[in-house]
């Protein structure tokens, strides 16, 4: 039972420390950042005031339920898991599987309001919804009504695709994500069937959030705008920076703290946006060599350009970001110390010592003698990332295209869910990582596939 009276905490105020929260590693020491009750509450106080404007409607959708597919292990999970959900007096559920199929039972069992997630998800459910017209021979038809929503209002929207909310429960209204950046193509889907999509964008070192968009007010393709009580600036190259009291006080360093921002407070985000004159922010992409995948997870290629380098036959390894089928992708690039060598055996080695989500799936071989440098002997990553992406795009087009004229029906669901054929003939040895390029969500959604198609669990 609860207690009657409130828990007192002793000897508690802005300045004390809740948690120091480790950020994917780099080769060096994780930085373990520093977040305080001032942090917390700098994020919470705004969206508590707004959200006292509409508490009295909640009362005919009591209680507001969240399904949080974001693990508490990162900080929006931890936001939209723990603290948001009690300024409405919600529910939360968690639970562990990332199956289409089973989110959907769960939001309509559950009787769910809002889906926490990353944005790959919304993708992945997506899939499901489209499968199952084809399954019906209604792809098209479904394809041509969602285009036409475009000029219809929300009640229409409802009344059209009620399939679509019936399945998912007539309370389920919303995604709130985070974690990785939405493709414009997937938030303008759910918001033509009459679905809300809430996209903020924060880091670790602001306490989750630094821009939101409002629920009600939403200004599609955005990550909206600033929360009261932040500054953000767009400094040089377009760069958000950061100052305010929801901006950690720094990075845990052997017990001492090490100032996150610089002498004026600012925090430089390594992001880059525009903002147009409403003051919404517009997201352009990652200024620092970060790569930030469809899932939401921070690949540092130093991390896996180290046991690339380890591995004998590679003299030199370069690893960036590239647009794949499902969003952002590390993709390695080797040069060889001898051109006869086996990448795809190196890679395979070098995966064996790798976090799974940071295993290599797509590489290609660098054949002139070495990467292209700075003068000071830096390699210059944008032109790398330029040559692998039209390289990779070309061998895409090829492979997909071979993949929809094959009578192979388990090689198409495959095409379909990474979005490239299989690097080898199918068998019981293919590799799901280096010939099927699935990663985690990938194998998620492979089994989603083969469960609608096989009609088996």
């Amino acid at each position: 039972r609860h207690p009657a009276t409130s828990y007192a905490a002793v000897g508690v105020s802005e300045d004390t420390i809740v948690e120091i929260i480790y950020t994917s590693g780099t080769t060096a020491e994780p930085k373990g950042v520093v977040l305080t009750h001032g942090n917390l509450l700098a994020n919470l106080a705004p969206i508590e005031r707004e959200i006292k404007k509409y508490l009295k409607w909640e009362r005919f959708v009591h209680p507001l339920r969240f399904l949080n597919l974001v693990p508490l292990s990162h900080v929006f999970g931890q936001f939209m898991g723990i603290f948001v959900p009690q300024l409405v007096g919600g529910e939360v559920f968690f639970q562990d599987s990332l199956k289409p199929a089973e989110i959907v039972a769960t939001l309509k069992r559950e009787r769910v309001s809002v889906v926490v997630a990353v944005p790959r998800l919304l993708d992945t459910l997506r899939e499901k919804f489209e499968r199952d017209r084809e399954a019906g021979g209604r792809l098209d038809e479904f394809r041509r009504a969602v285009e036409g929503a475009k000029a219809w209002g929300t009640l229409r929207r409802w009344w059209n695709f009620r399939d679509v909310h019936g399945r998912l429960g007539w309370k389920f209204w919303a995604f709130v994500v985070g974690g990785a950046t939405l493709d414009d193509e997937t938030e303008t889907f759910w918001h033509r069937l009459g679905f809300g999509v809430v996209q903020g964008y924060g880091m670790t070192e602001t306490a989750s959030l630094v821009s939101v968009n409002h629920p009600f007010k939403s200004a599609r393709g955005s990550i909206g705008r600033a929360l009261p009580g932040q500054e953000i600036r767009i400094g040089e190259g377009g760069e958000i920076e950061v100052r305010g009291a929801n901006v950690s006080p720094g990075y845990w360093d052997g017990g001492k703290l090490r100032p996150a921002g610089d002498a004026g407070g600012w925090l430089r985000t390594g992001d880059v946006a525009e903002i147009d004159a409403a003051g919404t922010f517009y997201f352009k992409g990652r200024k620092k060599d970060v790569i930030v995948t469809a899932a939401g997870l921070n690949i540092y290629p130093e991390d896996v350009e180290a046991e690339l380098n380890r591995q004998a036959e590679v003299r030199e390894s370069a690893v960036v970001g590239a647009a794949g089928a499902r969003g952002d992708e590390a993709v390695a690039v080797l040069v060889l110390r001898e051109e006869r060598a086996d990448a795809e055996e190196i890679v395979r080695r070098a995966n064996q010592r790798l976090a799974q989500y940071q295993q290599v799936r797509r590489w290609l071989v660098w054949h002139e003698p070495d990467l292209p440098r700075t003068a000071t002997g830096k390699i210059i990553r944008r032109e790398v990332a330029a040559v692998a992406s039209a390289r990779l795009a070309e061998t895409t087009d090829t492979g997909v295209r071979a993949a929809a004229s094959s009578a192979d029906g388990l090689a198409e669901i495959i095409t379909r869910v990474s979005g490239y054929a299989p690097a080898t003939r199918l068998s019981p040895a293919s590799n799901l990582t280096t010939d099927l390029k699935l990663d985690s969500l990938g194998r998620v959604e492979l089994l989603g596939a083969l469960e609608d198609r096989y009609q088996i669990e």
